[in-house]
């Protein structure tokens, strides 16, 4: 696997923005680390799939319940005690929104791709199935909401 590093970085620095710009949370990435299994680490998780002219495969944004919720609270203002509708919502506005992010910045440097619309899975023992047999790419963040993990699976489409 030989993906490259503005790739990854596009994603990471887009969900930066949009964690801030929509919530007033800051977050700050761990060390990545290869996945070995399909369990998400989060309670919910977005999920879209990119198919690109180098580049195929998938984003996960997964949110430990504790933390969406406190997006929720930052961004709606209101509390919300439980993953409904409204969390689901905004777990895909969230991915949309990254996804678009990425997409500028990847675009000015010759990553065109095009994307699906996000899928959202939720409960505390779900799986995330990539787009790609590849290897997974797991980076933890920690954020002034709580902890969320961004997953990507690329490979090279040339």
């Amino acid at each position: 696997m030989s993906i490259d590093v503005k790739l990854i970085n596009a994603f990471l620095e887009s969900l930066l923005h949009i964690l801030y710009t929509m919530a007033q949370t800051e977050a700050s990435h761990k060390t990545p680390t290869l996945k070995t299994d399909t369990k998400a680490k989060g309670d919910i998780t977005g999920l879209i799939s990119m198919v690109g002219t180098h580049v195929t495969g998938s984003i996960a944004i997964s949110f430990c319940e504790d933390t969406i919720l406190e997006i929720a609270k930052r961004k709606l203002g209101v509390e919300v005690n439980s993953v409904d509708h409204t969390i689901t919502d905004l777990v895909e506005e969230i991915t949309s929104m990254v996804t678009d992010g990425a997409k500028k910045i990847l675009d000015e440097s010759g990553h065109a791709f095009e994307m699906t619309s996000p899928e959202v899975i939720s409960g505390s023992d779900h799986e995330i199935t990539h787009k790609t047999n590849d290897k997974v790419i797991q980076v933890p963040f920690q954020s002034s909401s709580g902890i969320l993990y961004v997953e990507f699976s690329f490979q090279n489409s040339q």
